[in-house]
């Protein structure tokens, strides 16, 4: 018998921690899809309203970028209120040595996980649990403050599961799920067959301090401290504002334990003269899998179930969550169909735990054997000084092991990979057979050598730095948020001049104005910029295609990001406003030249314009496709790796008609309509609506104006247009690049947005380049300098911008072999009852998703098999009417 959630089911979810609030929100929200709509009781001994330890949830409370991100997909943005402190980086210690970790520019946070540890709450604080939970209860979730005395399992898999609570009163429920954790005693009682994961016994405490003090000793980093001992794995301190969080892991921690590790001399610069704690507990953390955590109508999430091994707890609540909400809601609720759930959380878990269990082990064994342990952080901070951010192995490893950022597997794959094995085994001999002293003066003149080496070859950025943008654009106004952003936090005061030629009230764009993800993302993540409402035209909800003959409807998936039109000179005066209110210099006049002077004793940057003259440090050049920077350009740099524009463009041409919005809203609403009409100059075509007017845009390597004439008469594009004088309409005509440039940075210099040419090369997305060149630029320039070699780096962290580049060309082939054998009517009317076909068209027009993966996915054997059917037989019969017609014709 398989049982099945009822339309309106009743599920009591025991724990109100965040596995509970997750699995509550995940049942609601993807069960609304499926037309069930639960009645969810949570119930929870805890109020997380509570200061104190009686309110405490008994975790260290760290929240990885990756989990943030996971949140915000399902629209549960983290507000500032919740969190205690913004984490950048990791510092790990062995002994006297340490290396700093800090390998991703996307924050960590750390939260409470009750109200607070204080005698008293903090006045506008939010424990994280309570904000998870009240953001269940605003979807419908119910939560009662009570205690669970005993579940009743029925006999009978088709009756009701009945709880009884501490107060006497009774609940009955189709579905009971347990997200009590492991440090209840429910769990041994909970359901038959149910074993709970072994555990360790772990130590944490909460040290009150002054706030300067902790901004001075720990800044914004989490220490860890690796103590080499068999009865504490690691220490780790935790800043929250004006507590620091102490966790101490291993098999059996107790406070004493704690508090004589704390005596140890690395501890004392970390810890207040008269140090004290304010509260401490013993929470068990999970070590190993449950066994058979499911059975009729019942099942466990969260630390119960399965979790990371010594790592993001939440996170693993979040996962088993979300995999349990999967199966109840698309499998069933009996032990049988409940048995897929278990199978989920052991792919993600089982084998990655395995190889975490080793890498701490190899690790805590290392960081016991004091040279061996020196020996590895030397080689750590070695790759940190000498190497890019990807390519520093074994400080990405010692990061990802502490933060919980990649799979143990992917870690410990990259650490068996010979090169590193070699290194770590010259460094460890030498290590081994050398005496302190003599190992001292080693590594000291090593690392020296090694920084007086990259000061040489590289420059940094400095207090009073002069970096000059050629460009107000996205992409140059990106670049001088993030750049003075960022410098400012880092207490670096820098000038940044933006040169801006033109007038963004009087001049047009050529550029049609769509803002698609995951652009409203970077920019509130990365430039911490909302978009405001009114700079928004239209919110498109779907694309039309047409071919010649047929067309389809295009949309994306529920939970997709919204695809926005905006008026482009709006836009950039948005964002050139922005980098104005951060401190940017705009100056409102045309750059005439650069010329970079290399000199016994001169290193630098000239910019001459129409109005005035400066020298800066290092120039960023946002211009896009203008001829007359491009010549500059390419004349400046001749010297030294010449910068080459790039030299395959695509022509556009764009026209706008200005129109009732009653008009738009009933022919139009909000969808773009794309066209790819056959034996024709054009490539593509598109009719996007916005708020008062409508753009047509087409493309195409050889295309004129009159191609653009021809395309306003296609009796398709004709009946979603309005009936104007189209030779009233005024024409704009562009560019942008479907191929790289050669040498787009140098010393000194580095370009962004289309002038580097790493644009899609048949669906441009040349604001979105813009942007994350822009900032990707600020960052590299901020943390690596503004050498020839820093640059490098950049290049490196655009590498997914660039290897799209073979796909598209491969997709742009594939597009053109079609529209001369009309073989798109024949994709489209396949389209329209396959809805794998769909999506893949939908990635291909919307630039949702890599050419990488739209090739991939046609490549599918079902999806292969079927287009390959289709279109052979449209090509036969094809060839059989072109020999009719011309033994027809012969006759």
């Amino acid at each position: 018998m398989t049982l099945k959630l009822t339309k309106n089911p009743k599920v009591v979810v025991i724990g109100g921690g965040p596995a509970g609030s997750f699995f509550a929100h995940f049942l609601m929200t993807k069960g609304a899809h499926l037309g069930i709509r639960p009645e969810i009781t949570i119930i929870d001994r805890k109020s997380f309203l509570d200061h104190g330890p009686k309110g405490c949830n008994m975790c260290a409370g760290a929240l990885g970028h990756h989990l943030v991100e996971h949140l915000r997909r399902e629209r549960i943005a983290l507000p500032l209120h919740v969190v205690r402190q913004e984490i950048e980086g990791y510092i790990l210690h062995v002994r006297d040595k340490h290396v700093l970790l800090r390998q991703d520019e996307r924050p960590i946070y750390t939260v409470f996980r009750g109200n607070s540890p204080g005698a008293a709450p903090e006045e506008g604080i939010v424990s994280f649990d309570q904000f998870l939970l009240d953001s269940a209860i605003s979807l419908g979730a119910r939560f009662i403050r009570q205690d669970v005395i005993a579940v009743r399992w029925p006999r009978d898999p088709a009756e009701q599961v009945r709880l009884s609570l501490k107060d006497g009163s009774l609940l009955e429920a189709d579905l009971v799920v347990g997200a009590f954790g492991v440090n209840t005693n429910l769990r041994q009682r909970f359901m038959e067959g149910y074993r709970p994961p072994k555990t360790w016994l772990a130590c944490q405490a909460e040290m009150p301090v002054d706030v300067e003090f902790s901004r001075r000793t720990l800044g914004s980093n989490i220490h860890v401290f690796s103590v080499g001992e068999q009865g504490i794995q690691f220490v780790a301190m935790t800043p929250k504002g004006r507590f620091i969080t102490l966790t101490a892991i291993g098999p059996s921690v107790k406070m004493a334990d704690l508090e004589q590790v704390l005596g140890r001399p690395e501890f004392r610069p970390f810890l207040p003269r008269d140090w004290g704690i304010s509260c401490h507990c013993h929470p068990f953390f999970p070590v190993t899998a449950a066994r058979k955590p499911y059975r009729d109508r019942g099942l466990l999430v969260g630390d119960a179930c399965h979790a990371r091994y010594l790592k993001n707890g939440i996170e693993s609540a979040y996962f088993t969550s979300l995999f349990a909400a999967k199966t109840v809601l698309n499998v069933g609720i009996g032990e049988n169909e409940l048995a897929e759930y278990a199978r989920m959380c052991r792919r993600r878990f089982t084998f990655d735990n395995r190889c975490g269990k080793l890498l701490f082990f190899v690790h805590n064994t290392v960081a016991a054997r004091h040279r061996l342990a020196r020996a590895h952080l030397l080689l750590a901070e070695v790759e940190r000084i000498t190497k890019g951010r990807r390519r520093q192995v074994l400080a990405n490893a010692l990061w990802s092991m502490f933060t919980g950022d990649t799979a143990y597997r992917k870690i410990l794959r990259e650490l068996l990979k010979p090169a590193v094995q070699a290194r770590l085994l010259v460094e460890g001999a030498h290590s081994l057979i050398s005496g302190s002293r003599s190992w001292e003066k080693y590594s000291n003149r090593k690392l020296a050598r090694l920084r007086a080496r990259l000061h040489e070859k590289q420059l940094r950025l400095k207090p009073n730095s002069t970096v000059a943008i050629i460009g107000g654009g996205p992409g140059g106004a990106a670049c001088a948020i993030r750049l003075l952003s960022r410098a400012r936090a880092a207490n670096i005061p820098i000038r940044v001049v933006i040169y801006e030629g033109k007038d963004f009230d009087r001049h047009y764009n050529q550029c049609v104005g769509v803002l698609s993800p995951p652009l409203e993302t970077l920019l509130h993540d990365q430039l911490k910029i909302e978009l405001p409402q009114e700079l928004i035209k239209r919110t498109i909800q779907n694309y039309r295609l047409h071919s010649d003959n047929s067309d389809i409807v295009l949309s994306g998936a529920p939970d997709s990001k919204p695809t926005y039109t905006v008026r482009r000179v709006m836009f950039d005066r948005f964002l050139l406003k922005k980098a104005e209110e951060v401190g940017a210099e705009v100056v409102r006049s045309r750059v005439t030249g650069v010329e970079f002077v290399n000199g016994r004793t001169l290193d630098e940057v000239r910019v001459y314009s129409e109005s005035q003259y400066l020298r800066a440090d290092v120039v960023v050049g946002a211009f896009g496709l203008d001829e007359a920077m491009l010549n500059t350009f390419e004349r400046a740099t001749k010297e030294d790796h010449s910068y080459e524009r790039p030299r395959e463009l695509l022509k556009t041409f764009v026209t706008k008609i200005h129109i009732d919005p009653v008009f738009i809203e009933e022919s139009l609403g909000n969808t773009i309509h794309a066209f790819l009409p056959a034996h024709s100059n054009i490539e593509f075509g598109a009719v996007t609506p916005k708020g008062d007017h409508i753009i047509i845009n087409i493309a195409g390597r050889d295309i004129s104006s009159l191609d653009l004439d021809s395309f306003l008469e296609l009796p398709k594009v004709r009946e979603v247009l309005p009936d104007v004088d189209l030779k009233t309409l005024n024409f704009y005509a562009g560019n942008f690049p479907t191929s790289p440039a050669a040498n787009p940075y140098g010393h000194r210099y580095v370009l962004v947005g289309d002038a580097t040419g790493w644009m899609r090369p048949f669906k441009g997305k040349g604001i979105n380049t813009a942007v994350v060149t822009g900032i990707r630029a600020a960052d590299t320039i901020l943390e690596r300098g503004f050498s020839r070699q820093a640059f490098e780096e950049y290049q490196q962290t655009c590498a997914d911008l660039r290897k799209d580049h073979l796909y598209g060309l491969l997709v742009r082939s594939l597009c053109g072999f079609a529209r001369s054998f009309g073989l798109f009517d024949v994709l489209l009317r396949a389209a329209q009852d396959d809805e794998r076909l769909r999506s893949i068209l939908h990635m291909a027009v919307s630039g949702e998703d890599s050419y990488r993966n739209v090739i991939l996915r046609l490549m599918r054997p079902r999806t292969s098999r079927r287009l390959f059917l289709k279109s052979g037989k449209h090509l036969l019969n094809r060839l059989t009417m072109r020999r009719a017609q011309g033994r027809q014709s012969a006759s």
